[in-house]
């Protein structure tokens, strides 16, 4: 493969001021030539602290196939798009889970229970205990 037809799958995430402008980095995506395999969606959020004099924005995500060699550029074009306030662009494994189900598998049966007998102590005659109750004292 040439160096230039190379493509690599990413995920980015963003922030953006306004719900319209989501589509302004999909445009950006295909200008710079990647192509978008799964939009995540826009939704609206409260951000914890002022980002660009924001305290609310529009977060969003694509999974996207793109030219590796050109990733430095499309990066430097979202810098300076002043509708995106923050970006994240990671190269993660792309794994489909399989679903979750009730396993078949059989657990060994639990062990059957151990009937225990009381322990019942000898009878002591007085005696006897006199006799043990000197030997603590004299030790």
């Amino acid at each position: 493969m040439d160096q230039d037809t190379a493509r690599k799958d990413y995920e980015i995430s963003f922030l953006v001021k306004e719900e319209k402008d989501a589509e302004g980095v999909a445009h950006l995506l295909g200008k710079t030539g990647g192509e978008v395999t799964l939009r995540g969606p826009v939704e609206k959020i409260t951000l914890s602290y002022p980002i660009k004099k924001e305290m609310s924005a529009y977060f969003g995500f694509f999974h996207f196939s793109f030219p590796a060699a050109r990733m430095a550029e499309f990066r430097k074009n979202l810098q300076t798009e002043q509708a995106v306030l923050r970006f994240l662009i990671v190269s993660p494994p792309f794994v489909k889970a399989a679903p979750r189900g009730i396993s078949r598998q059989r657990m060994a049966p639990p062990p059957a229970p151990v009937e225990r007998q009381p322990i019942v102590p000898a009878p002591l005659s007085n005696e006897a205990l006199e006799r043990k109750i000197e030997e603590i004292l004299q030790e």
